[in-house]
């Protein structure tokens, strides 16, 4: 098991709540369930942080 390796330079101090309804709190279960994911938080942020990194990448103009 791989221990999570925290970010010295720029510590986590913002914090997000948000709801979920039932069926996405259901999925989101399931997925933990399924793929044996222990901790849900580090699961979110980084599923989050890939979607924006990604998003961010595609919207960048081109020169050609």
């Amino acid at each position: 098991k791989k221990k999570a390796r925290r970010n010295k330079k720029s510590p986590r101090k913002h914090s997000i709540t948000f709801l979920l309804n039932d069926q996405e709190w259901n999925a989101l279960l399931q997925y933990q369930k399924r793929y044996n994911i222990s901790n849900r938080s580090n699961l979110i942020r980084h599923t989050l942080m890939r979607a924006l990194v990604n998003k961010l990448n595609e919207d960048q103009l081109t020169l050609f």
